[in-house]
């Protein structure tokens, strides 16, 4: 076995032309060494040690390169592993939040229920002409905005902008009733906050649901398509969306101070609890 001059790869002599490894011409001179001028035997030894040394760097600069590489894979494996550990920590985080809630929104709701069974009437805070006719003209973003105008009205936070937790436990079930009403009127039961309580309910949502059930709830409705949130200027506002797809603007205006990052559902979601006094009405 004969080895090839530039990267010393092992070959058989009159096997091969050129070498497997570097393609380094191996074929043998056509004439007798004693008869090539010496002028051309130095010249090709030039060329050899030239190829040689090129290759040593080359292959030098190649492990180099593939040292990168391999660290580069080992640190995207190991981040890889952390954001799988962390969106499992999220999750467990989150479920965990919305177990706390259930547990303090029970506590509060001994306290209240006496309160509120005595307080329900049927008197229509908000002047809702607005919503109706934007309605009627099928203005679905419009009256979606309006709706979110009339909570706060009714709540009496329309400067503050945002609704508490005690807001919206003790929101008005009548005016509840009145804009759901209105929203399933005009669009023949498709829209409405009623229509996303029963949606709600068949995905197994209660108060102490997880934000896993949350998202189930957002993808019927078409607000979490494939684990990423739908931008409130890309909803479908029109009759072309999902049954329950609106009114969604809503569902921003919880909490204020007191939010938490993952708590924005806790203002839908304690709004549909207040369909069971809207039920008696």
């Amino acid at each position: 076995m004969e080895q090839c001059p530039v990267c010393q790869t092992e070959y058989v002599r009159g096997q091969v032309n050129f070498c497997c490894t570097c393609g380094w011409d191996l074929r043998n001179y056509t004439l007798p060494l004693t008869e090539i001028p010496e002028v051309l035997l130095k010249q090709e030894r030039v060329r050899t040690t030239w190829a040689r040394e090129w290759w040593t760097r080359s292959q030098s600069q190649l492990w180099k390169v593939q040292s990168k590489l391999e660290k580069t894979n080992q640190e995207v494996e190991y981040l890889r592993v952390e954001v799988a550990k962390l969106q499992q920590e999220r999750l467990q985080l989150m479920n965990r939040l919305s177990e706390f809630y259930a547990h303090s929104f029970e506590r509060e709701k001994v306290k209240v229920e006496p309160i509120l069974k005595g307080k329900l009437t049927k008197i229509e805070t908000v002047d809702l002409t607005r919503l109706k006719d934007l309605l009627a003209q099928k203005k679905w973003q419009e009256a979606d905005r309006e709706t979110v105008v009339l909570l706060l009205r009714v709540c009496d936070r329309y400067q503050e902008g945002w609704l508490r937790i005690t807001d919206l436990e003790n929101f008005p079930a009548w005016d509840l009733h009145n804009i759901d009403r209105l929203w399933t009127r005009y669009s023949n039961g498709h829209f409405g906050f009623s229509v996303q309580q029963s949606l709600w309910q068949e995905v197994g949502g209660t108060l102490d649901a997880s934000y896993e059930i949350w998202c189930q709830f957002c993808d019927r409705v078409g607000w979490y398509n494939q684990g990423t949130w739908v931008a409130y200027e890309r909803l479908n506002f029109s009759l072309n969306g999902p049954p329950g797809h609106l009114p969604a603007a809503y569902w921003e205006i919880g909490l204020g101070a007191e939010r938490l990052y993952y708590w924005w559902w806790l203002t839908p979601v304690i709004l549909f609890s207040r369909f069971d006094n809207c039920q008696s009405l």
